[in-house]
């Protein structure tokens, strides 16, 4: 049972702020110090050969196409197009917001990078529309968490890794429950929109021609969820090619199409990229380590056993 020690231990360093990634290598590094002899060259194998696997590459490439989709123009097209299907309704920048983050998901997979960009876009105009900062910080979080759930979000790519399941059957699997969480989302906010009195963002439904020239101008990026979804799905090329053309494609738009974005941003999209992913990747070896650990210590037949002494009723156990 030496293995459940380590588990209080990592969260009373979570309750004391501790960095995740650190209150789980201290609880790591405790277990193979003080309850096993296991040498500590098996420890640092253990953290580093998860990083080894090459289909971690889409992770860093999908960061960068979601750091790079505000600065290319092709977020505020987006914009304009979440308005054009909501803006009507009450509570119309909320409503934007939500869709936007919709639209991203199948573009952007860092809901990080998502939320960031919301705040610089939307959450001024919310809160000059008479929001309140608690209610445009909600919905601008909330909406955020649509983007890992949709296609390309990484949580699907880490799980598709880890579970050694196919990640496009991942992505297409998190298509209906992605939207549903949008329509619940869209629902909720218009809830309260009527409750406090928020007023739509346009004075009219769009006619014909503004919803012409307002699609036409975003086809590059309808063009890149097309590309990301259909080519994983159609098997022509797998997640991480996908995330490396796809980031390509949206340098070649924002530099030669748009022409919004400057080599400064390219640079700023690399350093923030650089950050987020060894964030998440310092998550993934710890991870790993605490389920070597498990399985070495067979912590899950352990604690089946012990639910099974307290009960033999299936619904209890």
């Amino acid at each position: 049972m030496d293995w459940f020690i380590i588990i209080p231990i990592m969260f009373l360093l979570f309750a004391l702020n501790m960095r995740i990634y650190l209150a789980m290598f201290a609880a790591i590094l405790g277990y193979f110090l003080f309850f096993q002899q296991i040498p500590i060259q098996i420890a640092v194998q253990r953290l580093i050969a998860p990083t080894q696997n090459p289909s971690l590459l889409a992770i860093p490439f999908f960061i960068l196409l979601g750091t790079l989709l505000g600065t290319t123009g092709i977020a505020s097209r987006l914009l304009k197009v979440a308005d054009l299907l909501v803006g009507k309704l009450t509570g119309g920048l909320g409503h934007t917001n939500i869709m936007l983050s919709t639209l991203m998901g199948g573009l952007s997979a860092s809901n990080l990078a998502d939320a960031a960009m919301m705040c610089r876009m939307l959450v001024p105009d919310m809160l000059k529309a008479g929001y309140n900062r608690g209610t445009a910080a909600a919905i601008t979080a909330a909406s955020a968490l649509i983007t890992p759930i949709l296609p390309p979000g990484i949580a699907l790519i880490i799980y598709g890794l880890v579970a050694d399941v196919s990640i496009g059957s991942m992505f297409v699997a998190g298509i209906l429950p992605g939207l549903l969480c949008a329509a619940l989302l869209i629902a909720a906010t218009y809830w309260v929109a009527k409750k406090e009195g928020y007023k739509p963002s346009r004075t009219s439904w769009p006619t014909a021609k503004e919803t012409t020239s307002t699609l036409a101008s975003a086809w590059p990026a309808f063009l890149l969820i097309l590309v990301i979804i259909g080519g994983i799905r159609m098997a022509i090329f797998t997640p991480t090619e996908a995330g490396a053309i796809a980031t390509v494609v949206t340098i070649v738009i924002g530099l030669f199409v748009y022409r919004e974005m400057k080599l400064r941003d390219l640079t700023d999209a690399f350093s923030q990229t650089a950050r987020q992913t060894a964030a998440v990747l310092l998550v993934i070896m710890m991870s790993s380590a605490l389920g070597w650990i498990f399985s070495l210590e067979q912590a899950g037949v352990a604690l089946a056993e012990w639910i099974m002494s307290l009960t033999q009723n299936p619904w209890l156990f």
